[in-house]
């Protein structure tokens, strides 16, 4: 099997996972029935590019459509308004910038950026919900590979935060991405790291299909501009977030215990208030702590 970053690269088996075991998981904690993104298939396997070190699930055919991400949309901390990577991206943008954010969920950054700086905002997005309640934002319910085939060459960033690691076909999406930039214009990705503490759990459901598709990394990030026309200009890790703090002591706790007992251990510290002191001592080294998120910046080179 060929990698699906650069289409000819070696691929290893890492692992399967049976789609019945995800399949009663996503039911238990999150109440839906995900069957129908497995039918007929039996297993998952995990595989490794030998290339870049990129692992990505296959088949690509698991990954969740516009109803799985609808379902989702009810939680409040799914489509979180503002968050670090839109602040770091913020900052890049200069007046009169025409920027395209693919997968822009409810739109709420393009929101924020149009009303604070001079900027042309565009956006697309696959959740047909989010689209219909958007108005006053140009959003469009379309592929990226069929958009940049009217709009090439068009912006001068283009950007994506949590969407790569929802595709299968990443190798088409990144270039439909970079053809709709100018010449020297701002590719912004934004993804999990899961190199960082708290994306290092076997048990974390939502890192895997439908959900997932792949697993990225710096290294992966930083070989992308072996494949494209990009020059990789720089990498930044988000710091532990406040509302990873939680998140961040249970996985601490399961080094030593198991997971039931771990979130036993973090309901009691909260019963005994101790989870305050907890939270105060995050705080303080939070900046040293590599969190959720890696972002990665690059500018087009050719085309």
């Amino acid at each position: 099997m060929n990698s699906p970053v650069n289409k000819t690269g070696s691929t290893t088996l890492v692992k399967t996972i049976k789609t019945a075991t995800l399949i009663k998981a996503y039911a238990a904690s999150f109440n839906i029935d995900v069957a129908k993104y497995f039918n007929g298939i039996a297993e998952i396997q995990v595989y490794r590019c030998n290339d870049t070190g990129y692992h990505f699930y296959h088949p690509f055919t698991a990954a969740g459509d516009s109803d799985f991400y609808q379902h989702f949309q009810q939680f409040s901390w799914y489509y979180l308004p503002w968050k670090w990577e839109h602040a770091t991206c913020a900052g890049l943008m200069q007046l009169g910038y025409k920027v395209l954010e693919v997968g822009c969920g409810t739109g709420a950054f393009l929101k924020k950026i149009t009303s604070e700086k001079n900027i042309q905002c565009h956006g697309l997005e696959l959740n047909e919900s989010c689209v219909l309640n958007s108005p006053g934002l140009v959003i469009e319910n379309c592929l990226i590979e069929a958009y940049s085939q009217q709009n090439a060459n068009a912006f001068d960033l283009v950007c994506s935060f949590q969407v790569l690691e929802h595709i299968g076909e990443v190798h088409s999406f990144i270039k439909g991405q970079v053809d709709c930039l100018k010449l020297s214009g701002k590719l912004v990705i934004s993804v999990p790291n899961n190199d960082s503490i708290i994306m290092k759990s076997d048990e974390d459901l939502l890192n895997m299909p439908p959900h997932h598709m792949g697993l990225w990394n710096e290294q992966a990030l930083r070989m992308l501009e072996k494949y494209f026309d990009i020059k990789l200009q720089q990498i930044y890790f988000e710091p532990l977030q406040p509302y990873h703090y939680e998140w961040y002591t249970t996985l601490q706790l399961r080094k030593y215990a198991g997971r039931s007992i771990a979130e036993k251990l973090v309901k009691l510290c909260k019963l005994l208030k101790i989870d305050t002191l907890i939270n105060r001592r995050l705080q303080k080294k939070a900046a040293q702590i590599k969190g959720h998120t890696i972002l990665a910046v690059y500018e087009k080179t050719a085309g």
